[in-house]
């Protein structure tokens, strides 16, 4: 089959996939607005950022075993920019494509956090890491697989991304996002700001969503303000490179990790409360 071909072949698929995620996405019927919220029956697995890192998130799918647990959600984040193999041609496109076709098969029982490279994807914000510039690296990616198509598809990505829900919470009150912002970044972030702000607000290059993607604050007043702005107890976010694949830097947070071989997840009920010390010590390695 000639390049052209199976490039036109290849893209039709990707694009008809991503559609049928997006729909997924809108569908939800945990999702209000930007926000997942969670019934008080089954369970949730969250993970922490995967970045491209397929063998980790087949061992994510394997845990969760969702066809057999009905009632067990599982949280999904930051797919995008290979950070392991420092390669200058990023193929993190592949775990945007496999990820959204796991959304499509459990549009119920799956939710795909964004997260801050989604977003740098989105606003076309360049990120450098490693010595190289992760956006430019994820579109040479792109095109060595779909060629001249590749902005077709990579639209499809980002119609996904604009649907993708900002944040988790349930009622046992966890609230799980990518990162919190700044004390001084908060702004009209809050529950209600999640479940009713506009479309058109999540694309603002320095609005309330930029600052909670992209925040790192972990300063006990700035855990503590954010956590009575949402209603939780507990904060679960990645945006952390951690080295044991689980972080305590406050007595809100809990920081998880998933893109490399000491990441972890957690599984946690939906009925009964938790403390962050229960949260802790449910954090579990991906691979024993």
């Amino acid at each position: 089959m000639p390049d052209a071909t199976r490039n036109r072949t290849s893209a039709d698929h990707a694009i008809a996939l991503m559609e049928e995620a997006t729909r997924a996405n809108r569908a939800d019927p945990f999702l209000s607005g930007f926000i997942v919220e969670l019934p008080t029956e089954g369970e949730v697995l969250i993970t922490g950022d995967l970045h491209g890192h397929r063998g980790n998130f087949q061992r994510i799918v394997e845990i969760a075993d969702l066809p057999r647990y009905r009632q067990r959600h599982l949280v999904l984040q930051e797919l995008v920019h290979d950070l392991a193999t420092g390669s200058e041609v990023c193929r993190s496109y592949r775990l945007v494509e496999t990820v959204a076709r796991l959304k499509a098969q459990f549009p119920s029982q799956v939710h795909v956090l964004l997260g801050n490279h989604e977003f740098s994807e989105l606003l076309r914000l360049e990120i450098g890491k490693q010595g190289r510039e992760l956006t430019v690296a994820f579109d040479d990616g792109g095109r060595a697989a779909y060629g001249d198509r590749w902005q077709e598809v990579k639209d499809g990505y980002r119609r996904f991304w604009e649907t993708s829900p900002l944040a988790v919470r349930t009622q046992n009150r966890l609230f799980v996002s990518h990162s919190t912002p700044r004390l001084e970044k908060i702004g009209d972030l809050s529950l209600d700001y999640l479940r009713h702000a506009a479309p058109s607000e999540m694309l603002e290059r320095n609005g309330p969503v930029f600052s909670m993607l992209w925040g790192r604050d972990y300063r006990p007043q700035a855990a503590e303000e954010f956590a009575r702005r949402v209603d939780a107890d507990v904060l679960i976010v990645g945006h952390t490179s951690c080295e044991d694949g689980v972080l305590a830097p406050n007595e809100r947070h809990v920081v998880l990790d998933c893109k490399d071989f000491d990441g972890r997840y957690l599984l946690l009920p939906l009925d009964r409360p938790l403390t962050q010390q229960d949260v802790l010590t449910s954090a579990r390695r991906l691979y024993q």
